[in-house]
């Protein structure tokens, strides 16, 4: 699941898993997260270049009225909550779906702290902007698994390279990463 995250993936290329969620969609989830209107969310985004940033901006300058009602945090988002929300949004399909991916969405966007929403808002365009790629992640991948089954005296660069070619090669034959990586389990 991390990895499909890392990746900006949902599942197995394969499987054709895509979002289909516009700008116009996510400006209006913006808007309603943050109390502005479309417009200021547009202008905001010419003047930041990048709706993960409008986002972010939009919720520090908001205050929810759950901080006026109660003194209880919410509930941290976890990967596995984020994972699921961005599977429900790549199955919604039919007359309601932009609707109910607003839904998601907005749950999703309410939960988030920190910086958290401008990343979840970049996931969903398709760019992080974080210039980490599937050879990152592969190659991050390989030396967490060399290490884990590898004795710390015998690591060398060139074993590591043999079993990041031996992931990849795999990866290539058998392209479900993530039933590559319980079997490395």
């Amino acid at each position: 699941m991390t990895y499909y995250l890392c990746t900006l993936r949902l599942a197995p290329d394969y499987l054709d898993k895509e979002l289909g969620i516009g700008d116009t969609i996510i400006i209006k989830t913006i808007g309603k997260t943050s109390g502005r209107t479309d417009k200021q969310v547009r202008d905001s985004l010419t003047s930041l270049g990048d709706l993960g940033k409008v986002a972010l901006v939009s919720r520090q300058s908001q205050r929810s009225m759950d901080t006026f009602f109660t003194k209880a945090e919410k509930s941290a988002l976890t990967v596995q909550e984020v994972f699921t929300g961005l599977q429900r949004l790549a199955n919604i399909k039919g007359n309601q779906s932009e609707q109910d991916k607003q839904s998601i969405m907005l749950n999703l966007m309410f939960r988030c702290k920190g910086q958290e929403v401008q990343y979840l808002v970049r996931w969903i365009q398709g760019n992080l902007k974080i210039g980490f790629g599937e050879a990152s992640m592969q190659s991050a991948l390989a030396k967490t698994f060399y290490d884990h089954y590898t004795l710390k005296g015998s690591r060398t660069k060139e074993g590591l390279e043999i079993y990041e070619g031996g992931l990849k090669r795999a990866i290539c034959e058998y392209p479900h990463q993530g039933h590559v990586i319980q079997q490395l389990q």
